[in-house]
């Protein structure tokens, strides 16, 4: 049994031996706190909040990851698509539809394009006041729920809910990070979430090597 095998084997009973407390993750669009109106103790509240932004943060786990998995792509692999693509175009016109021929057309040069973008390396970092993606600070307040993928050596993600309608869900790939070490940290701050977990287009991304 190699090393990832063990931290795979490792976070499966971290996950059986250390389970957030339900009553306190918050439903979704709930607030944990009760309205404030009229609360003598909201300027203190407030106040404190403040101390603690300003307060220098402290990083527990920091890494740098690629901002996604690129796969080399062969000459067959290219000649695959190319001939698929030219079948739906040829379908399209064989069945007078343009429109639909163009939109082939042109799925198939974004398609080309993105399969020859290499990724960016990204600063990550898991901090006391949140998690840092290359740069840009995204408060656990603002996350929903985190779930490990650790199934090496195929994935190895981190794969985060967020609240923001433009970034819906992080996907933070592992290095060589210890998955039981970075959920002992995660699970204090948020709940997990198993529906977190590699969704349907990426497992398929990930077989066509895409």
């Amino acid at each position: 049994m190699n090393e990832e095998e063990t931290k795979q084997l490792e976070l499966r009973a971290h996950r059986k031996e250390v389970q957030r407390d339900p009553q306190t993750i918050v439903p979704v669009g709930k607030s944990i706190n009760p309205p404030e109106k009229n609360n003598p103790e909201k300027a203190s509240a407030l106040e404190a909040e403040r101390r603690q932004k300003l307060r220098p943060e402290k990083v527990f786990m920091k890494w740098q990851a690629p901002e996604f998995i690129y796969y080399e792509k062969s000459r067959t692999w290219y000649l695959v698509v190319v001939i698929i693509f030219a079948a739906l175009i040829a379908f399209a016109i064989i069945s007078k539809s343009f429109l639909m021929g163009i939109a082939f057309f042109v799925a198939g040069a974004i398609f080309y394009l993105y399969a020859q973008k290499k990724p960016a390396r990204l600063d990550i970092a898991i901090t006391d006041k949140g998690i840092k993606y290359h740069d840009r600070l995204f408060p656990y307040e603002n996350l929903r729920s985190f779930w490990i993928t650790y199934e090496p050596p195929y994935s190895k993600l981190l794969n985060v809910g967020t609240k923001y309608l433009t970034v819906p869900k992080l996907s933070i790939i592992l290095t060589d990070q210890d998955p039981v070490a970075l959920r002992k940290i995660l699970i204090e701050e948020l709940p997990e979430d198993e529906k977190m977990d590699e969704g349907a287009v990426d497992h398929f991304s990930r077989r066509i090597r895409f």
